[in-house]
């Protein structure tokens, strides 16, 4: 199963974003990106399962709570960034 990360710039915006989302039901968990992910390495994101990514966005929006790029993390370690 593919995962999506959402980014964010420092770790309060990534744990507000967390706790927003669990309190939508969308199981989400605050943490660095991978090595490779992030350019320069200062940055936090959002992992949520690949099914959640459209309402976890939805929530996000609805919230206020900006974001920057999402990623696609897949089960094999490969990723990429998704373009919307």
């Amino acid at each position: 199963m593919a995962y999506y990360l959402i980014m964010f710039k420092t770790l309060t915006q990534a744990i507000q974003a967390g706790r927003t989302l669990e309190r939508a039901g969308i199981t989400a968990v605050a943490m660095r990106p991978p090595w490779g992910i992030s350019e320069g390495g200062c940055a936090f994101c959002v992992k949520v399962l690949g099914k959640s990514l459209t309402q976890a966005l939805i929530v996000l929006n609805s919230a206020g709570i900006g974001y920057g790029q999402v990623y696609i993390l897949h089960k094999d370690g490969r990723s990429g960034e998704v373009v919307m």
